[in-house]
């Protein structure tokens, strides 16, 4: 049953007054940037400017000063180079993924977002965080 019907079904007086749980996933080293994405309405990261801000700095780091301040592996390093070299705003279908569906590894395989329907997705939205970077 997805998240969103198991919480509407608990969602009675008791509940209503309650702030919404949420939950905070970390970001995964294994990223899915092959399968198609759906079709799904994307949306924009909540701290843009601020991402902005620091993916302008990043972006001159070179591979191994990467790296070196990250704990990266040299491979690892090369790829996150790539990303940074890559970053484009605004973002679009064209030239991004949502990190919900791009992340994989034992917890978002087992998440498995892309099977997620839309009231699923806004679930997610009110109730999850995903910190990446």
């Amino acid at each position: 049953m997805a998240v969103a019907r198991r919480y509407t079904a608990l969602n009675d007086a008791r509940l209503r007054d309650l702030p919404p749980m949420i939950l905070i996933l970390p970001a995964s080293k294994t990223l899915d940037f092959g399968t198609v994405a759906s079709a799904l309405t994307p949306t924009q990261p909540a701290f843009m400017k601020e991402a902005t801000a620091l993916v302008k700095e990043l972006k001159r780091l070179s591979p191994p000063k990467l790296a070196e301040r990250m704990a990266l592996s040299d491979k690892l390093a090369a790829q996150v180079f790539g990303y940074y070299q890559d970053w484009r705003t605004p973002f679009t279908p064209a030239n991004a993924k949502a990190a919900l569906l791009t992340y994989a590894g034992d917890l978002y395989d087992g998440l498995d977002a892309a099977t997620l329907g839309e009231a699923d997705i806004q679930f997610a939205q009110t109730h999850v965080r995903i910190l990446s970077g």
